[in-house]
C-alpha cells in the first residue's frame, strides 16, 4: 500500500529527469524520493528536487538517494528541523560544502545544532556558506585575526578542516570582541550560534544523524499507519482505479465515438444532397418531414 497516486509518483519521476537524471538512475532514486515526501507530507516534486539538490551538490550517486533520505528523516528527527527546511539549507551550502570536503552527514548535523538555535532555512544555510567561503578564502581583515588568533583551520593536506575540528578551532574567537565580524562579516550573527554550541553539541547530534539507517522508513510507516496516511492512501487507490477504470472503458468510448463520427458524416452528406435539391421539392420534403 502506498499512499501515492501514480500521478503523484510521475510527477516525481520528471522532476528527476528535469534535474538530469537518466532514466535507470530515476529507477533507482524513486524509492528515496517515497520515503522523502511521504515523511512530511511534501509535494512529491518537492521531495524529487531536494533530494536531487543534495545528490548533485555533495558529488554523490543515484543509488545513494535512500541514504540521503534517512540522513535527512534522522537530522529532522535529531532537531528542531524539518525535511523542507533541510533541504532549502542545502541549496545555499551544498557547493561550498562539497568544494572544503565536508561531508553530507557532517553539513546536516550541522543545520541540525543551527535548528535547536532557531536558525533555520536560507540563515542557517547561507551562514554556513559564509563560514567556509570566508575560511576557504578569506578576506585581509579575517586573514589577519585568524592569525592573531593563531587559529589554523586547515589539516596537513592543506585541506579545510572537518566540521568537528573546524568548530573547536574558532572557539578562540568567541573570547574576542570584534573577532567575529571581523572574519565572518555580517554572516556572523549566523555562525555564532554554531561555535557558542561548541564540538559537544556538534558531536551529539553528529552521533544521531550517523545512525540513519532505515530513519525514513520509520518514520514513513508511522505517517501510514495514522488516519492521515489511511486517508492519503485511501484517496491514492481511488485515483489508480479511476485510471484503470478509464483503460477499460477506452475501447468502448472509442466505439462509441467512432459510430458517432459515421452517424454525423452521413448525416452531413445528407444534408447536402437536400440542399442541392430544388425548392419545391425541399418544400415536398420538409412537408413530409423527412428534413
Amino acid at each position: 500500500i502506498t499512499i501515492f497516486s501514480a500521478k503523484q509518483a510521475a510527477e516525481g519521476m520528471a522532476e528527476l529527469a528535469a534535474q538530469g537524471f537518466k532514466a535507470e538512475q530515476v529507477y533507482q532514486s524513486m524509492p528515496g524520493v517515497l520515503k522523502l515526501a511521504s515523511i512530511e507530507g511534501i509535494k512529491m516534486s518537492e521531495a524529487a528536487k531536494i533530494a536531487s539538490a543534495a545528490i548533485h551538490q555533495f558529488g554523490l550517486e543515484a543509488k545513494d538517494m535512500n541514504m540521503v533520505a534517512d540522513v535527512l528523516a534522522k537530522t529532522s528527527s535529531s532537531s528542531a528541523t524539518t525535511v523542507k527546511s533541510l533541504g532549502y539549507s542545502m541549496q545555499y551550502i551544498g557547493t561550498i560544502s562539497h568544494a572544503t570536503n565536508q561531508s553530507f552527514l557532517d553539513i546536516a548535523a550541522a543545520l541540525g545544532v543551527l535548528g535547536n538555535a532557531g536558525r533555520v532555512g536560507e540563515s542557517a544555510g547561507t551562514g554556513l556558506r559564509a563560514m567556509l567561503l570566508s575560511l576557504d578564502n578569506p578576506t585581509r581583515k579575517a586573514a589577519e585575526m585568524l592569525k592573531y588568533l593563531e587559529i589554523n583551520v586547515r589539516g596537513a593536506n592543506g585541506e579545510i578542516l572537518p566540521m568537528s575540528k573546524l568548530i573547536d578551532a574558532l572557539q578562540p574567537v568567541l573570547n574576542t570582541a570584534g573577532a567575529g565580524a571581523k572574519i565572518f562579516a555580517k554572516r556572523w550573527s549566523d555562525v555564532e550560534p554554531l561555535l557558542r554550541a561548541g564540538g559537544k553539541a556538534f558531536n551529539d547530534i553528529s552521533k544521531e544523524v550517523r545512525n540513519f539507517s532505515g530513519e525514513a522508513d520509520r518514520m514513513s510507516e508511522k505517517i501510514r499507519s495514522g488516519l492521515k496516511g489511511t486517508f492519503e492512501a485511501f484517496k491514492s487507490n481511488l485515483e489508480t482505479l479511476a485510471i484503470q477504470f478509464g483503460k477499460i472503458l477506452e475501447p468502448i468510448a472509442d466505439a462509441v465515438l467512432q459510430f458517432g463520427l459515421k452517424v454525423s458524416k452521413g448525416l452531413s452528406t445528407a444534408l447536402n444532397i437536400f440542399a442541392e435539391l430544388p425548392v419545391p421539392i425541399q418544400l415536398a420534403a420538409a412537408a413530409l418531414g423527412v428534413f
